[in-house]
């Protein structure tokens, strides 16, 4: 170990052998019978220990300080004189909550000046602040680990959408989304207000129970207080339902109804943009896209349809146009939109106005005035042939 010994303005270096290495030890303690057997020697007297070469030539002085000699040089001992000594918890504060192990390594070096550790206080205190302030969660990874369910209903993740910057022509703000795990089924409900994702809930499930008698076993959502409340929790105790809740402030253990939100609303944009109509139809294009999502593949459930996992059957397409469609108006101009009488009319794919029950069925459109922003659900003149 390599010592070196301060003298005046010069500073002297000698080598021990065979010393004790103890990183831990906040000061280090040389051993007089180490200098000796080095060949120097100690001599003692007026509160210094002055050490020797074995030309008698002086080397280094110790002052005593607090009962030990120590090597420091004359700033040192005036600093150590007039600063007082810090807990280690106290430097831990004033170092900005530091990690204790890289502050008893800064400080063990007799160079740095500011402040000086109590030996005697090197207590490790469990900081508080710390535990609040760097508190972290372990990385959610991006692929899934559980299998899927087995059956339609078996578990549904539902989350709460919005609020969106453009109502709906129906002046709805929210979507409240329901995803089957079985067969990535999904459905969207748009709602005018957080506060009517209870009825609407009810009413899906009630919908399911009278068409097919299903009853969701099991529905998965975030902690929300929409979800939380005492009818909700009771409701779905009466009907044997599961309440499954994410961990509190991670909607990505939702993951598979949050990631829809991303898919749908891309296409949202993409055929809003694509038909030149204006963003208060979004409602319309968020239905035209949920109704494709039900009969398009998806890589989670083998490249399979939703539409044919839940019913057993491959799905007909041939109601699905565009969004904005090419007809023939009463002026007998065909085009994306229409210039009658000054008004610019288009077409709109709307779901609720399908006949499924026809054959074939019956194509589902309103009609779009873009001059007066107007939405009709019939036009008595229109006589369409759809491109």
């Amino acid at each position: 170990m390599s010592i070196e010994l301060p003298l005046n303005s010069r500073n002297t270096h000698i080598t021990l052998k065979n010393v004790l290495h103890c990183p831990d030890l906040h000061t280090t303690l040389l051993s007089v019978a180490k200098i000796d057997d080095a060949g120097y020697a100690c001599r003692f007297s007026d509160g210094e220990c002055r050490i020797y070469d074995n030309r008698d030539k002086l080397l280094g002085i110790a002052p005593r300080i607090n009962g030990l000699y120590q090597l420091v040089n004359k700033i040192d001992m005036a600093y150590s004189s007039s600063t007082p000594l810090l807990l280690l918890y106290n430097a831990h504060i004033r170092l900005g909550h530091v990690n204790y192990v890289y502050i008893k390594h800064l400080l063990k070096d007799p160079d740095v000046q500011g402040f000086k550790l109590d030996p005697s206080k090197m207590e490790e205190i469990q900081c508080k602040t710390c535990l609040k302030a760097k508190l972290s969660h372990q990385p959610i990874t991006h692929s899934r680990s559980s299998p899927l369910a087995t059956n339609f209903g078996n578990l549904v993740h539902m989350d709460l959408w919005g609020p969106a910057k453009t109502c709906t022509v129906n002046h709805n703000y929210y979507m409240l989304s329901l995803l089957d795990d079985a067969t990535y089924w999904l459905e969207e409900i748009l709602l005018k207000s957080k506060d009517q994702a209870y009825h609407a809930y009810q009413q899906h499930q009630a919908a399911l129970k009278t068409m097919e008698g299903t009853i969701i076993k099991t529905l998965h959502l975030d902690c929300g207080g929409k979800f939380l409340g005492t009818e909700f929790t009771n409701y779905l105790k009466e009907l044997g339902t599961r309440h499954k809740l994410t961990t509190h402030d991670t909607p990505q253990h939702n993951g598979q109804v949050e990631r829809t939100h991303r898919t749908l609303f891309d296409g949202v944009h993409a055929v809003l943009n694509g038909s030149g109509l204006p963003q208060w139809l979004w409602g319309y294009a968020l239905e035209y896209m949920v109704y494709v999502w039900n009969r398009t593949p998806k890589k989670a459930i083998g490249m399979k349809t939703p539409f044919e996992m839940r019913y057993k059957s491959k799905p007909n397409l041939s109601n699905i146009h565009r969004l904005a469609h090419l007809s023939t108006m009463p002026n007998g101009r065909t085009t994306n939109l229409y210039l009658v009488d000054d008004q610019v009319f288009g077409l709109v794919w709307n779901r609720n106005l399908m006949d499924t029950t026809s054959t074939p069925p019956t194509h589902a459109l309103s009609l779009w005035n873009a001059t007066s922003s107007s939405l009709r659900a019939n036009f008595p003149d229109l006589k369409g042939s759809l491109k």
